[in-house]
């Protein structure tokens, strides 16, 4: 996902965002893998529900631990993953 910094912006204030970070040496491993997916229908269901009242739509984010740095900007990590 290739998103300027206005739409990242947009969907900061937009959503809501479940950021799980991993060592980056185990971001292929089946078990992330598959907690991923899980974390992914339940961003899906929790929109659904949310949706019928107004609410935010979720978004999943999963970044590996070396990309979070003190001048990280959240904006640019829901931008990158």
């Amino acid at each position: 996902m290739n998103l300027s910094w206005s739409h990242a912006f947009l969907l900061l204030i937009w959503n809501t965002v479940m950021v799980e970070t991993k060592s980056s040496t185990n971001m292929l491993d089946a078990d992330v893998l598959a907690k991923k997916e899980a974390a992914i229908k339940y961003c899906k269901y929790a929109t659904e529900i949310t949706s019928q009242n107004d609410g935010k739509p979720w978004k999943y984010l999963l970044v590996p631990h070396n990309e979070i740095l003190r001048t990280i900007n959240f904006d640019l990590l829901i931008a990158k993953f």
